[in-house]
């Protein structure tokens, strides 16, 4: 018998852990799985169906054979769409050449990363921050450079802030607006103010876009329509997931330099070739959406998140940043913290989603997984009765530790 030898894994393989928020989620599904009752406010995706016109458009695309390889930075015809559809929303231009498609924004948002940073490289990241982005830099060996804005600012970075980090190994800079976790939407002057740091640098600016269609309050815009002059050096993430409710089709787009997605089109087509094809025509067909279409949806998660601020406005001693924007609401737990019912201590955010899940059958996600340990967001892509009840039983858990 062959002598028992350990199996080494590399740096790559041990640098992250697996995505807290999908770990969530399988502890979730597993429980269900016993017949518990679970209120599940973790889940990051729209509770409802795609549009009807992608989905004819998906069949259309089916029977009429489009079921073979495109090219890996996807079809000719998605990428002219892809760069139609954001020159024309964001005031700037961006040819065919410059837009890759891609196996969902995760995709995009680690083949820009990976095309551009080298062992040691600094990135900096906001924090609250979605929970992929210091996983992406450490498997590749970066560092993270990580911003802490105080709660008073609904954690927004400002110029001041962002200055101060810079340094000879700054490579880029991992913006999200709307953002995951908090909700908040940066508007016009607070992008000014915070970009203004990068005019004079060659830091890459990488802006996760996401939740560009989930604005209740103001719009959304763009470092990059601000600020026009970051554009050789700027990409733009986006993706049918949450616009379009598309998350299963796995369709997401990248907008930059064409050194650059030319760089992240030779990644990707070593990595998983070409998104699918049936998937690219289904969203040649949402990015054709009257925006009317799409309104609806938008309204759903608005009225949702009215709900969530009015149940959580019953609990005065609950802090929270008023999301702007997202189908998500970070709360402040720092005041719930310590001793509860029973002798139970419960010391963080990780401690505190465990007893909820536990003893009241409430699913949240920790705020370790976003680097706030002080926090746990929520999700309202619920059933609206689900939702309700749900919300209702979370304030009376924590009124009773007030």
């Amino acid at each position: 018998m062959s002598p028992v030898r350990s199996l080494r894994l590399s740096r790559m393989g041990t640098a992250v852990q697996e995505s807290a928020t999908l770990r969530q989620a399988a502890r979730v599904a597993a429980l269900r799985a016993t017949g518990r009752r679970l209120y599940n406010l973790t889940v990051g995706e729209p509770d409802c169906d795609t549009p009807e016109d992608v989905r004819v458009a998906a069949h259309r695309a089916i029977d009429s054979g489009h079921t073979h390889y495109t090219a890996s930075a996807g079809s000719p015809e998605l990428r002219q769409a892809v760069a139609a559809y954001y020159s024309a929303r964001r005031g700037v231009s961006w040819r065919p050449t410059q837009a890759i498609v891609s196996t969902g924004a995760k995709q995009v948002l680690w083949s820009a990363l990976a095309a551009c940073i080298e062992p040691g490289d600094e990135v900096v990241l906001l924090s609250p921050y979605w929970t992929s982005y210091p996983a992406y830099v450490a498997m590749l060996g970066g560092v993270s450079r990580v911003l802490r804005p105080p709660y008073e600012r609904d954690f927004k970075a400002c110029g001041d802030d962002l200055r101060a980090v810079l340094g000879p190994r700054t490579r880029a800079f991992v913006f999200n607006s709307p953002v995951n976790p908090t909700g908040a939407v940066y508007s016009a002057e607070e992008l000014r103010d915070l970009f203004e740091p990068l005019r004079d640098t060659d830091v890459l600016v990488i802006s996760d876009e996401i939740y560009e269609n989930m604005v209740f309050e103001g719009e959304h815009l763009s470092p990059v329509q601000v600020l026009p002059e970051l554009q050789d050096r700027f990409v733009l993430v986006s993706g049918a997931s949450k616009s379009f409710a598309m998350t299963g089709w796995r369709i997401g787009f990248g907008l930059g330099p064409e050194p650059l997605v030319r760089a992240m089109i030779q990644l990707q087509s070593h990595i998983t070739g070409n998104p699918s094809s049936v998937s690219q025509q289904a969203v040649l067909a949402a990015l054709a959406l009257p925006p009317a279409t799409l309104e609806p949806l938008r309204q759903h998660f608005r009225s949702r998140r009215d709900l969530c601020l009015q149940i959580l406005a019953q609990l005065p001693e609950l802090r929270f940043v008023r999301p702007q924007g997202t189908f998500y609401v970070f709360l402040d737990i720092e005041p719930f913290l310590g001793v509860w019912e029973g002798g139970t201590r419960l010391s963080g955010s990780e401690e505190l989603a465990e007893y909820l899940l536990e003893t009241h059958g409430i699913a949240v996600v920790p705020g370790t997984a976003f680097d706030h340990a002080g926090g746990i967001r929520l999700s309202s892509t619920l059933p609206l009765q689900d939702l309700r009840e749900g919300l209702e039983l979370l304030v009376q858990a924590l009124r009773d530790r007030a």
